[in-house]
C-alpha cells in the first residue's frame, strides 16, 4: 500500500488559481488590452495571454487570437500593417521597446478607432523573445491633435492674410 499526500499540491493549485484570478482582475481594470506574445522568429509568435480588454478594442474574444493570431491583422488598416511589422521586427532585432500607433477597423459600424501598441521585450533562450505590453484606444487624443492643428491653422492664415497688425497681450 502506498499513500501519498496530495495536500501540497491542491495547495498549489489553489494559489495558481487565485494568482491567475488577480492576474485577470487587474488586467481588466486597465483601460484596453494587457498582451504577453511570444516570437520564436520573425514569422513564428503567439499570444500567450490577451486580456477582455480586446474584445473593446478589436471586437474578438481572447480565445479567437489565442487561435488565431491573424484575426487582429484582420481589423488593421492595411496601409498600417507594414509598419506594425516593422515595429516588431525592429523591437525584436535590437531588444528595443515595442512602440507603434495604428488604425483598427470597427466592424459592427466600419469606423476607425487608433490604437497604440507599448510593449517590453524579454530575450528567452534560442532567440525566442518575450513581449509584455498594452494596447489602448488613443482615438481620442488623435482626434484633439487634428482639431489642434486645423485651429492653428486657421488661426495662422487669419493672421497671416490681415492686412492690420495684430498684437496679442500676455496678462501673467
Amino acid at each position: 500500500v502506498v499513500a501519498i499526500n496530495v495536500d501540497e499540491r491542491l495547495e498549489m493549485i489553489e494559489k495558481l488559481q487565485t494568482s491567475e484570478k488577480q492576474l485577470r482582475e487587474i488586467s481588466s481594470s486597465i483601460p484596453g488590452a494587457v498582451f504577453q506574445l511570444e516570437m520564436k522568429s520573425l514569422s513564428q509568435y503567439a499570444f500567450t495571454f490577451v486580456s477582455e480588454g480586446i474584445r473593446d478594442l478589436f471586437q474578438i474574444s481572447p480565445e479567437e487570437v489565442y487561435n488565431n493570431i491573424t484575426a487582429l491583422y484582420r481589423h488593421i488598416e492595411p496601409e498600417d500593417i507594414p509598419q506594425v511589422r516593422q515595429a516588431f521586427t525592429n523591437s525584436y532585432q535590437h531588444l528595443a521597446p515595442l512602440i507603434v500607433s495604428f488604425r483598427i477597423r470597427q466592424p459592427q459600424d466600419g469606423k476607425w478607432k487608433w490604437v497604440k501598441t507599448h510593449g517590453l521585450p524579454t530575450s528567452q533562450e534560442a532567440g525566442h523573445m518575450i513581449w509584455n505590453g498594452t494596447i489602448i484606444d488613443i482615438t481620442d487624443q488623435i482626434m484633439a491633435q487634428e482639431k489642434l492643428m486645423t485651429s492653428e491653422a486657421n488661426l495662422r492664415a487669419l493672421l497671416d492674410s490681415s492686412p492690420q497688425a495684430i498684437y496679442l497681450l500676455d496678462k501673467s
